[in-house]
């Protein structure tokens, strides 16, 4: 009762003419679908009358525009038509106003076609001029005196083109009656044809798709109403006499019918939403696995993968559209371990954390990992599968590895400035007596060379003392901009001696697009100095060192200094930057590659070291190219 006094007035209103007028259910449904019928083929004679006034229109547009530029064109011809028309003026008028050739003759050698021959064009010209003439026109704009401006219908050219000519009577100069004819191809023309026709075709096919769809409308509503309505006759609810009790019966099973539709959209919804809620719930997990840092692999009981996420992929290699529904042991076969530790803890029910270790993956790559290894159950507790969790420390140790570096050095620059005072001063005092004994002992040899000796130690000595002290203090750092040809030739003549008396070559490139960049100039040539000589005393004679320094990005530059030499073993190379450790070096303090770590490190650059044992060493250094230019 509610649902009906919810309807709108306007249907009661019908309703009740209906009724009134004694109209059934049934004529009510052919009455509507007939008025659909007329309405849409109203619908399609109105597009028909408004495709050929758009038509209409641009013909017009054509028409007018045609004539104006001709008239315009005439005016330039007017006093010598018969050379004006062969002028570049004229050509480029007739191509900005679009003709594809333009012609003037005789208007009298136009209209008859007896006449052959003609003072403004060639013979040919004329009976192509009186050809176009004789075919269907139409006025184009203005009369003249005697005859007015026209343009062709459509016809087809040379290349099966589109073509049309226009017509333009004027007077020359001389009083002779002449027009100028222009060609010009519409490709609108074929495409306005075609369209027509298709339309034309359209109109016709949707008439009679519109009269099969009402039909077959009117069939399939009409059945199931016949069918309730025999069916009610047939349960005594209603009466072929009163057709008020038959729609009354119709009315009341389409209720029920409307109903129960009404409740299978509601299920609907419901389980459209909750199947929305179970994949955002699906797609919110998807995400947090895919953006957590550490390497996620899960399989079910029988150790196939169910989940790889991208962390994975960067740790244990492939993609995870390769590894998914594949045995843990395959997907994950570069730790062969892990694999072995997730198919104990599916076999023993019991879950396993490993400690912080170093674990290979792939080949030689060796890597920080903290790994553990717990089960998936169901809400029941029922063991659906296995999660390994592998989180990679590498940088963490990396990071650790540097502080400790840090401390070392705090460490030494505290050692270092409390003994620097009393070594420098023992070492000032001992220079002072050395010398002071090698002048006692000038006059004998073998003590002056002891004693040269002494002194030479002793210097040695002082500079080491000095470059620790380097090492422990904060060098100051005055960044500006520097010739790179400058520091190649600084560089140049620091080695030279050291290059020709070992026969090794110094090879420098350096990339064009840089001829300045800002470091501090005294610590980045010290650097290089530093590396190219470690480089010289490594390689074999005859051989060469290279410096390259290029451009590496728009925010660095890179810089790479490579040997042939002896290399490094891998055990040693980690430790080339410790202070005081030196490899294959008898007379090196260990400090020179500190130093250059600390210069690299003031840029805010980064340094590393490739090395392999009788093959060379590359040191790729990284500087930044936004670094500020002191002021100071």
């Amino acid at each position: 009762m509610r649902k009906e006094s919810a309807q709108p007035a306007t249907t009661g209103v019908v309703k009740s003419w209906l009724q009134r007028h004694g109209l059934s259910y049934e004529l009510m449904i052919k009455v509507t679908l007939g008025l659909m019928f007329v309405l849409i083929i109203g619908a399609n004679l109105n597009s028909m009358r408004f495709f050929n006034t758009v038509e209409s229109v641009n013909e017009q547009r054509l028409a007018r525009d045609v004539a104006e530029r001709l008239a315009l064109i005439s005016q330039t011809l007017s006093d010598h038509p018969r050379l004006g028309i062969n002028t570049n003026e004229t050509r480029r008028l007739a191509e900005a106003a679009g003709f594809e050739k333009l012609y003037v003759v005789e208007t009298e050698a136009l209209r008859h076609t007896e006449v052959g021959y003609s003072e403004y064009t060639s013979i040919a010209n004329l009976h192509l001029l009186q050809e176009l003439y004789g075919l269907p026109k139409k006025l184009a704009g203005g009369a003249t005196t005697s005859l007015p401006t026209s343009l062709t219908y459509p016809y087809a050219g040379i290349g099966g083109e589109s073509m049309r000519a226009g017509f333009y009577h004027f007077m020359s100069s001389e009083g002779v009656p002449l027009t100028l004819v222009g060609t010009l191809v519409v490709p609108g023309d074929r495409e306005v044809n075609k369209l027509a026709k298709l339309n034309t075709v359209f109109q016709i096919l949707s008439v009679l798709a519109v009269l099969t769809i009402v039909l077959v409308l009117l069939r399939l509503t009409l059945t199931p109403y016949r069918k309730i309505k025999s069916q009610a006759i047939a349960a005594e609810i209603a009466s072929t006499e009163q057709a008020e009790s038959v729609d009354f019966a119709v009315e009341t099973f389409q209720k029920v019918i409307d109903e129960l539709r009404q409740k299978e959209e509601k299920l609907q919804r419901l389980y459209a939403q909750q199947k929305s809620r179970a994949a955002s719930l699906e797609r919110y997990n998807e995400f947090v696995l895919e953006s957590m840092y550490s390497a996620v692999v899960s399989c079910d009981t029988d150790g196939n993968v169910t989940h790889y996420n991208r962390a994975a992929e960067e740790l244990f290699g492939g993609k995870r559209s390769e590894k998914l529904h594949k045995p843990i042991g395959e997907a994950i076969s570069n730790c062969p371990g892990l694999a072995e530790l997730v198919k104990e803890v599916l076999a023993s029910g019991l879950e396993a954390t490993l400690p912080e270790r170093e674990q290979q993956v792939g080949g030689a790559r060796k890597i920080w990992l903290n790994i553990s290894c717990t089960l998936l159950r169901d809400l029941q507790g029922h063991i659906q599968g296995a999660m390994l969790l592998a989180t990679d420390l590498s940088e963490i140790k990396k990071l650790e590895a540097e502080i400790s570096l840090k401390d070392q050095m705090a460490t030494i620059g505290e050692m270092a400035a409390g003994l620097a005072h009393q070594l420098r001063n023992s070492l000032g005092a001992m220079i002072g007596f050395v010398q002071l004994l090698k002048k006692i002992t000038a006059d004998s040899p073998q003590a002056s060379g002891i004693v040269e000796n002494i002194l030479v130690e002793t210097k040695d000595t002082s500079a080491m003392v000095d470059r620790f002290l380097t090492l422990s203090r904060d060098t100051k750092f005055s960044p500006a901009e520097v010739s790179l040809a400058h520091v190649e030739a600084s560089l140049r003549a620091k080695l030279e001696p050291e290059l020709e008396a070992r026969d090794i070559k110094l090879k420098i490139e350096i990339d064009r697009t840089l001829d300045e960049i800002v470091v501090d100039e005294m610590l980045f040539v010290n650097t290089l100095h530093n590396l190219i000589q470690n480089a010289i005393q490594a390689s074999q004679e005859g051989s060469s060192v290279h410096l390259i320094i290029r451009s590496r990005s728009a925010e660095e530059i890179e810089v790479q200094v490579r040997d042939q030499g002896s290399g490094i073993s891998a055990e040693n190379l980690p430790n080339i930057f410790t202070p005081f450790f030196t490899h294959g070096k008898v007379d090196g303090t260990g400090l020179g590659l500190a130093l250059v770590r600390k210069w690299v490190h003031q840029h805010g650059g980064t340094i590393q070291c490739e090395s392999k044992e009788n093959e060379g060493t590359t040191f790729t250094l990284t500087f930044p190219q936004n670094l500020p230019v002191s002021l100071y």
